[in-house]
């Protein structure tokens, strides 16, 4: 996942001192959970592979039938109900 965002310069610990123990193992939950997730979202696979990408993105293209159709795209026809 990209973001604008800063990087996050908080502490590298929690002091989780005196919270209930299942408050604690939700915390932890909370934090392995976003740490899967980070790492999974991190880079798409072909991120740093245009050619690869750009053939995978044409293999799924592809990958739909074709439709034996036209698309009038004349500005003309498009707009003709606006004067």
């Amino acid at each position: 996942m990209h973001s604008d965002a800063p990087p996050f310069t908080g502490p590298s610990t929690l002091d989780l001192t005196g919270l209930p123990a299942q408050t604690v193992r939700q915390i932890l939950k909370i934090a392995q959970d976003a740490r899967a997730k980070s790492e999974q979202s991190s880079l798409s696979p072909n991120q740093n592979d245009p050619e690869r990408w750009s053939a995978e993105l044409r293999a799924w293209i592809n990958s739909f039938p074709a439709r034996d159709i036209v698309v009038d795209t004349d500005r003309e026809s498009i707009y003709s109900d606006r004067q």
